[in-house]
């Protein structure tokens, strides 16, 4: 006589209570997990003090070498000697060097005669 409770019926419920189970453990790490990370970005960001305010994030496009060729009407190697020489400020967006707005312009002022 099988005993009740016992066969496929209680081995697939057996099943899902262990899904349901597994599931919520999944839900608590990664709860977890996550106040973790946020505490840690905040020790951080107190750790820095001050510092964290004084640069803000700034969406930078930046000119490419061909655009800084035209405006200033140089060669591609007066261009990287430039750089080089910290006269044009410069970063790397995927690989491609983009140049800063700003420091071609202070280079063509520095140029420019006072007559």
């Amino acid at each position: 006589m099988p005993v009740a409770g016992s066969g496929k019926r209680s081995a697939k419920r057996s099943c899902i209570d262990n899904q349901v189970d597994m599931a919520t453990l999944g839900d608590a790490v990664g709860a977890a997990f996550s106040a973790a990370f946020v505490n840690a970005v905040k020790i951080v960001l107190e750790s820095m003090g001050s510092h964290a305010e004084e640069k803000p994030l700034v969406r930078a496009r930046g000119l490419r070498l061909k655009q800084v060729r035209e405006r200033l009407g140089v060669s591609t190697n007066t261009v990287y000697r430039l750089a080089d020489e910290g006269v044009l400020k410069r970063f790397k967006v995927r690989g491609d060097w983009r140049y800063t707005e700003e420091s071609v312009q202070a280079y063509i002022d520095s140029q420019i005669e006072d007559r």
